[in-house]
C-alpha cells in the first residue's frame, strides 16, 4: 500500500502579510483551517505541518503542538531537505505538497489527485495539477514520490533549485526535467482565474468573507460552493481583484526571472 502524507509548507516570515498562517480565519487560525480541510480527504494517510527550525517560527511550532497537529521543523531555505526529512519522519512513500497560504484546498480534489497517483505508483515520480495551471490560484497541489525526492536530495546542489524543488521534476509547461516521470492532472473544464490564495491583506479579507458565508462545523465546502457563491455575489471577487489573477505558475516564473537576474548581476 502506498502511504501518502500531506505536507503543509508554511512559515511566519511572509514579507507581504507577516504572520498570516496564524491569523484568524473563521473559527481558527488559517493553518488550522488548511489542516482541517486536508484531514477531510479520505485518500490521505497523514497530514503534517513542515516549517523552519528557527526562533522566528517557534510560535508556529508551539501552536501546532498545543493544538495536537503533527509538525516537523527543518531547514528554512533548503526545502528539498525539509521535505525529505519530514517524509522520513512520518513514514511516507509519497508527499502531497500544499502551501500554508491556500486555505481553500478542496478535499475532493485532494482525493482525486491521491487516487490518481496511487493508481500509477511506481510508474511516475511527480503528479501535479498546475503544470500547466488550470485551477484558480490557491488550489495547486503536487505529489512527489519519496524515491524521487531522495534522488533529488543526492544530486541537486544549486540552492535555488533545492528551495524551488518541484521545478526539478517538470517545468511550468509540464515538460519532464532530468528524466523524472511527470504527469499533470488538469481541471475537467475551464475555470475562472480567481485568487483563492492569501498573500495580501485583501486576500485575507476575501477569504474571511467566503468562510463567513460557507464555513460550517459539520461540513467542508469545496470549489463548487465557492464558484456558486461568487457567481451570486460577484462583489466578493472584487475584494482582492487589484492583485490580479496570477496563477501559482506565474509566481514561480517571476521568482525564476528574479533569480536569473541576480545571477547575471553577481
Amino acid at each position: 500500500m502506498t502511504r501518502v502524507v500531506a505536507v503543509i509548507q508554511g512559515r511566519l516570515g511572509s514579507t507581504r502579510l507577516p504572520g498570516k498562517v496564524l491569523m484568524p480565519l473563521g473559527d481558527r487560525p488559517m493553518i488550522a483551517q488548511i489542516f482541517r480541510r486536508l484531514k477531510a480527504a479520505s485518500e490521505l494517510d497523514e497530514v503534517i505541518i513542515a516549517t523552519a527550525d528557527n526562533e522566528a517560527n517557534r510560535p508556529l511550532v508551539d501552536f501546532a503542538k498545543e493544538a495536537g497537529l503533527p509538525v516537523f521543523a527543518g531547514e528554512e531555505e533548503d526545502l528539498t531537505d525539509r521535505f525529505l526529512k519530514a517524509g522520513r519522519a512520518y513514514g511516507a512513500d509519497a508527499l502531497l505538497r500544499v502551501t500554508a497560504d491556500c486555505p481553500f484546498v478542496d478535499p475532493a480534489l485532494v482525493d482525486q489527485m491521491v487516487a490518481a497517483y496511487k493508481q500509477q505508483a511506481g510508474e511516475i515520480d511527480f503528479l501535479a495539477n498546475n503544470r500547466p495551471g488550470s485551477y484558480p490560484h490557491g488550489l495547486d497541489m503536487e505529489i512527489i514520490a519519496m524515491t524521487a525526492l531522495e534522488r533529488l536530495w543526492r544530486e541537486e546542489t544549486d540552492p535555488f533549485k533545492r528551495e524551488w524543488f518541484t521545478l526539478n521534476f517538470c517545468d511550468l509547461e509540464g515538460h519532464a526535467q532530468n528524466a523524472y516521470r511527470c504527469r499533470n492532472l488538469p481541471a475537467s473544464k475551464p475555470l475562472p482565474r480567481l485568487r483563492l490564495t492569501v498573500d495580501y491583506a485583501e486576500d485575507m479579507e476575501m477569504a474571511r468573507r467566503i468562510f463567513a458565508e460557507l464555513d460550517s462545523p459539520d461540513t467542508i465546502f469545496g470549489l463548487h460552493d465557492i464558484l456558486e457563491l461568487i457567481d451570486a455575489r460577484p462583489e466578493i471577487a472584487q475584494i482582492n481583484a487589484m492583485h490580479g489573477s496570477e496563477t501559482a505558475a506565474d509566481g514561480v516564473a517571476r521568482a525564476l526571472d528574479e533569480s536569473l537576474r541576480e545571477k547575471e548581476a553577481s
